[in-house]
């Protein structure tokens, strides 16, 4: 089945944020969509505030990161609130920004940031040319011996230059307009099957 340009969400917490995606390829019912870095960094946002709200333990965090091809290394502290004791959780994640290339499993490694231990963040210089690192933090999963790594996932772009945020393990859906006459839509439905009023000539909603 060929791609096409929507919205998706999951329930009322995130989205909607338009997307990319093949209707058919599903994991486990739900959708896989590709976002454009600017909708990855506005989700970003969204899942930290959610992390703030709710605490860690209950949503997956996305983290851009901006840096340079030719900088040095560069490092930066990813808080990841408390654990079960109480104790601040935190991730160091580290960046080999010349690596990023032609080898991106090499060029990003994450640590465990331990308690009490002084982190100090390396910001990367602005040399050659502009890149991005994208990730999400499973911190649902944190355990002391799996460590940062072990809730780590990078996400590299597509040919599109796309992400692929929660494909796989995500419970993304399309988001809906709801015509005049009470029909549910999906979003890149342009025009409502049961009146054929268009999506965009809806007729504006009083109070």
């Amino acid at each position: 089945m060929s791609e096409i340009e929507t919205r998706v969400c999951i329930d009322d917490t995130l989205g909607p944020y338009d997307a990319r995606l093949d209707p058919g390829r599903r994991w486990n019912g739900f959708l896989m969509p590709r976002f454009t870095l600017d909708t990855v960094r506005r989700l970003s946002v969204r899942t930290l505030e959610l992390a703030d709200e709710y605490g860690y333990d209950s949503v997956e965090t996305v983290h851009v990161i901006d840096g340079y091809s030719d900088s040095p290394s560069s490092v930066h502290f990813i808080e990841g609130g408390t654990d079960r004791e109480g104790n601040p959780r935190g991730a160091v994640a580290h960046i080999r920004w010349p690596f990023l290339d032609e080898d991106p499993d090499r060029a990003v490694s994450f640590f465990t940031g331990r308690p009490g231990a002084q982190v100090k963040p390396v910001e990367p210089a602005a040399v050659g040319v502009r890149r991005t690192v994208v990730f999400t933090m499973s911190w649902q999963w944190w355990e002391e011996d799996r460590g940062a790594e072990g809730i780590a996932d990078v996400y590299q772009p597509d040919d599109e230059c796309r992400y692929g945020i929660g494909g796989g393990s995500w419970c993304w859906h399309f988001a809906g307009w709801w015509c005049a006459c009470g029909r549910d839509n999906d979003w890149h439905v342009l025009k409502c099957p049961s009146c054929e009023l268009p999506r965009d000539a809806q007729p504006a909603k009083t109070t």
